[in-house]
């Protein structure tokens, strides 16, 4: 069965995501990893997270630079970073290192934050309904008539035991 999440609206300010910047918004900021150039973006959506658009990304790039950007020292409390390649209007890719946890299959709030940071930049159309692919599924993001994020994706029980 498919669930429809209302996760309201991202913050920008630096302070409050936090992230050390003097600007109204920390948008297509450069941050140089082991001697390469990464342009980023970071909003709070329940927890911070950071967003590194590529043309291409694998695995071993998520886990290798999420973890020296997560903990790099502009992130007073750490960041997650979710790498996203626009494949085309309605469609981005996305590989998540979540912050204390490492490398993710999936993040909602992740996937809902690289949908805001994709529309912001007008890398997709905001009018329609994107479809964010993960490793654990597939996630389809809007905006209502309020603007609030709307995530939309599969129920499906992945764990179940006894304590």
């Amino acid at each position: 069965s498919q669930v429809t999440v209302n996760l309201g609206k991202p913050i920008f300010t630096p302070e409050k995501i936090p992230v050390l910047h003097d600007g109204e918004r920390f948008v297509n900021q450069k941050l140089v990893v082991n001697g390469e150039s990464y342009t980023i973006s970071s909003i709070l959506l329940g927890v911070p997270h950071t967003i590194v658009f590529r043309e291409e990304f694998n695995e071993d790039e998520v886990i290798r630079i999420g973890a020296i950007i997560e903990n790099n020292e502009i992130f007073p409390e750490k960041t997650n970073v979710n790498f996203a390649k626009v494949v085309n209007q309605t469609q981005i890719r996305v590989k998540t290192w979540e912050r204390g946890a490492g490398y993710t299959l999936a993040c909602g709030t992740g996937s809902s934050s690289v949908y805001v940071l994709a529309t912001l930049l007008n890398y997709v159309d905001e009018t329609k309904e994107i479809t964010i692919e993960t490793d654990g599924g597939n996630l389809r993001l809007s905006f209502n008539d309020s603007k609030d994020i709307l995530l939309k994706g599969p129920a499906v029980l992945v764990f179940e035991g006894i304590i």
